[in-house]
């Protein structure tokens, strides 16, 4: 099954729904699923608003926090 989502230019993207994930194993794993969410985030005709131009999120440094924070959550 494929969902669309839209792009920050108006248009959309098609991608793969995935209906079965394998465990969080590793900090890759981690690195993967929070990169996926705020690509996604990021398209939000919403969402994306907010981090990008109200926020003005610093991607390089927001990112790391996240992967941080998620694999004290999921590893401890």
């Amino acid at each position: 099954m494929k969902h669309k989502l839209l792009t920050q230019n108006g248009s959309y993207r098609t991608t793969p729904k995935q209906t079965k994930m394998k465990d969080i194993e590793t900090p890759e794993d981690i690195k993967f699923l929070v990169d996926s969410f705020y690509d996604d985030v990021q398209l939000n005709p919403l969402l994306g608003n907010v981090f990008n131009n109200v926020m003005k999120t610093n991607w390089d440094k927001h990112l790391p926090k996240m992967y941080g924070f998620w694999e004290n959550i999921v590893f401890q």
